[in-house]
């Protein structure tokens, strides 16, 4: 039997053709998906933080207490730093025949808020004292309140005093600048200490303040600054 070579080898080739065509159109459904294959996974832990987001670690930072300082005549009470500095002892006049003397100091306090919050305070009326290291001892009280400037000392007790008048109280708010005072003492020194008196070197002052805080609480702090460092003007 003859057979036409060519015929048969060009009829190879279609079928050939048509076997692809049609496995071609079997796949051709799946391209769809593709794209999901070039869809990487997110690790959450190395995903960067939207700009959206607050910044948490500044926001902790903001609302932690500061520390309370370790310098001499500081001291932390509630929500405040408080610290003397720049005191200085001074005569005023001459000295008696028996040896007494007047004598003045005077210095700064400075008031910083410790907290996240604001808090409002005031100087109130109360014994306020500098203790020097050779035992004299000099009072701020006078008739009409403490001898105070620069922040509100008041003449009542805290809460009739914050109550009559809460818009004089001083405001801190968290990152403010720290309010500053500036406070005398004055008094009589014995003529037994004459002696002593040019080796004061440091005093301890005391006083009292009422803060309130962000919800209109109050209370009373009793404040201690001890071994503030004396500029002794009589150490000669």
């Amino acid at each position: 039997m003859w057979i036409d070579l060519r015929r048969l080898a060009g009829m190879t080739v279609l079928a050939g053709l048509a076997a692809c065509g049609e496995a071609v159109n079997q796949q051709a459904p799946a391209a769809p998906a593709a794209p999901e294959t070039n869809v990487a996974a997110v690790d959450p832990g190395n995903a960067m933080p939207s700009a959206d987001l607050p910044d948490l670690a500044n926001s902790q930072t903001a609302s932690a207490a500061l520390p309370c300082p370790a310098t001499p005549g500081s001291m932390c009470s509630g929500p405040l730093i408080v610290r003397a500095e720049n005191l200085s002892l001074l005569a005023d006049g001459a000295p008696y025949s028996n040896g007494a003397r007047e004598l003045d100091a005077r210095g700064n306090l400075v008031f910083e808020n410790r907290t996240g919050a604001p808090v409002r305070f005031a100087v109130l009326r109360a014994p306020t004292d500098a203790l020097f290291n050779n035992g004299i001892g000099l009072s701020a009280l006078s008739t009409s309140g403490v001898a105070i400037t620069g922040v509100f000392g008041c003449g009542r007790d805290g809460p009739e005093c914050f109550q009559a008048t809460p818009d004089r109280f001083q405001t801190l708010t968290p990152g403010d600048s720290p309010a500053r005072a500036n406070i005398s003492f004055g008094g009589r020194m014995d003529g037994s200490l004459a002696a002593s008196l040019p080796t004061v070197a440091s005093a301890t002052i005391t006083l009292q303040l009422y803060v309130v805080d962000a919800n209109n609480a109050g209370r009373v702090l009793n404040i201690s600054l001890p071994n503030v460092p004396v500029q002794n003007q009589l150490s000669r």
